[in-house]
């Protein structure tokens, strides 16, 4: 005879991130770090100019971009973002191999005024960074 009663416990829906670096080793490894916790949906882009389209594409919860790249660097991307009316509010997170984990943490994690993280950091720390932003995002339901 079926149940009744059925469980009442769903999954949450996976965080959408858009990763942004040109470093194609960076982004797999970012992608697969983040998509094996099981709580990440990742999607990347090689450029700050494919970034923001596929941006403006997905809405992404988090975006997490490499600061120095050829073209439009991180700095761009983030000015382009803050005059989208549609992605100002999505959380950035600046990620660069030429900072060190100890400069972050001498800048109080911060650089021009965005929260930015070390690729050297472990992917540990990098987590508990987003997990910082995405509590203080406002919710975004679509």
């Amino acid at each position: 005879m079926p149940s009744l009663h059925q469980p009442t416990h769903m999954e949450p829906e996976p965080v959408h991130v858009l990763v942004i670096d040109d470093d194609q080793d960076a982004l797999t490894l970012l992608k697969a770090r983040l998509e094996h916790t099981g709580r990440f949906n990742v999607v990347t882009a090689s450029s700050g100019e494919e970034g923001l389209e596929l941006a403006r594409e997905m809405e992404p919860d988090l975006i997490v971009c490499d600061i120095y790249m050829p073209g439009m660097g991180g700095a761009d991307v983030a000015a382009a973002l803050e005059r989208d009316d549609s992605l100002c509010d999505v959380p950035l997170l600046f990620l660069s191999a030429l900072v060190k984990p100890d400069e972050v943490r001498s800048h109080d994690g911060r650089i021009g005024g965005w929260p930015m993280a070390s690729k050297e950091e472990p992917i540990a720390s990098i987590l508990r960074r987003i997990d910082g932003l995405l509590h203080r995002a406002r919710p975004r339901r679509f």
